[in-house]
């Protein structure tokens, strides 16, 4: 009588941290609904670029600058927003870094903040300036 009791106590306690652990994990490389290649106008604060996200990178190329390529991704969605993590190699104009920023596609938009900045900004993307989507993969 005893193991079915305990069987199913094991069962339910797996079940819960298979759920706990979908719910917290991060995806691998980047949301296949933010792949695209985006533009955007110099603004006050930003100079103009481009910006290309694939399945396994994201790539800013400021105007006039080098490019920063971002691997190694990893991805966790909160409602609408996505929380992207990654690794910036290093090269000849900076030393490598790690990136954690937050991104918001409606349409043909793309808003992005780092997480400090989007913690700042009372978890919003109101005053950004968006990305147009220029074309998709």
């Amino acid at each position: 009588m005893r193991y079915p009791r305990i069987l199913s106590i094991v069962v339910i306690l797996a079940v819960a941290v298979g759920i706990v652990l979908k719910l917290t994990s991060f995806g691998v490389g980047a949301p296949s609904s933010l792949v695209g290649t985006y533009s955007a106008a110099s603004v006050p604060g930003r100079s103009g670029g481009v910006i290309v996200i694939d399945s396994r990178s994201i790539t800013y190329t400021p105007s006039g600058y080098t490019a920063f390529k971002a691997k190694n991704l990893r991805w966790h969605k909160y409602g609408q927003y996505y929380r992207i993590r990654g690794q910036v190699a290093k090269n000849a104009y900076h030393s490598g870094y790690k990136i954690d920023n937050m991104y918001y596609r409606k349409a043909n938009q793309l808003k992005y903040l780092t997480y400090d900045q989007y913690k700042e900004n009372h978890h919003s993307f109101k005053g950004v300036t968006p990305f147009k989507l220029v074309g998709r993969r």
